[in-house]
């Protein structure tokens, strides 16, 4: 199973406001499983596996945009 240790210092990051990514403590008993989001995004850019199967549906309106701004001329 997957804990996080030292979860009762992780809980004032629980509130709807108070987003926060969990990097590290995070273990499966033995060992920590956590990745920083560095780590990750190498994970997805090298399609380690079980990264090498990520659906990016839901980010393409925002690529979308970022396309449309891209191809727009630049004024000086």
């Amino acid at each position: 199973s997957i804990s996080i240790e030292n979860a009762d210092k992780v809980r004032k990051y629980l509130s709807n406001d108070k987003n926060k990514i969990i990097d590290s403590g995070v273990t499966d008993g033995s060992s920590n499983i956590a990745l920083t989001k560095n780590d990750f995004a190498t994970n997805v850019l090298d399609k380690i596996p079980p990264f090498d199967h990520v659906c990016f549906e839901g980010f393409k309106g925002v690529f979308d945009k970022l396309k449309e701004v891209y191809d727009q001329p630049m004024v000086l």
